[in-house]
């Protein structure tokens, strides 16, 4: 993927295949031909897509965004003797789930962890009052990883 293309323009089913293409080719570096199918980890993607908000910004668009910049990045010959596919993969998991929620928890869109803190929201009380929403789409991400 040419790192200058307009990723806003794409739409989330395009991008979850590219996000899948990518995923894939990093678990066969890691577990090699045992890891799971295509189309299994599509279905993955997908289901995380639909774990974001539709909201401007931080949205499934801006997870594949950074995901897919991580990828280009990290395999380029002066970087890639910095990180082992391990460490891609899990950053790779890292990027994808930096923003996400559950569609069932109530929209912090546009509030921030000083908002969070200061009026002691249900998510800072949840998460903790430093690093709150970080801390949040941790969990999340674990939550979602395990289920």
């Amino acid at each position: 993927v040419d790192p200058n293309f307009e990723i806003q323009l794409l739409e989330v089913s395009k991008l979850c295949g590219l996000v899948s293409h990518r995923l894939h080719e990093l678990l066969l570096k890691v577990i090699g031909e045992r890891c799971c199918s295509k189309s299994t980890l599509s279905d993955v993607v997908g289901a995380m897509s639909r774990h974001y908000n539709v909201v401007p910004y931080h949205n499934f668009t801006h997870a594949a965004g950074v995901f897919l910049m991580f990828c280009y990045c990290y395999s380029q010959k002066e970087a890639s003797a910095f990180i082992d596919p391990l460490e891609m993969l899990f950053g790779g998991l890292a990027c994808l789930g930096h923003d996400i929620i559950t569609v069932t928890m109530v929209k912090a869109e546009g509030l921030n962890n000083l908002y969070q803190s200061k009026a002691k929201t249900e998510v800072a009380l949840d998460y903790s009052y430093s690093g709150t929403l970080e801390r949040m789409h941790l969990w999340k991400m674990n939550q979602f990883m395990e289920g």
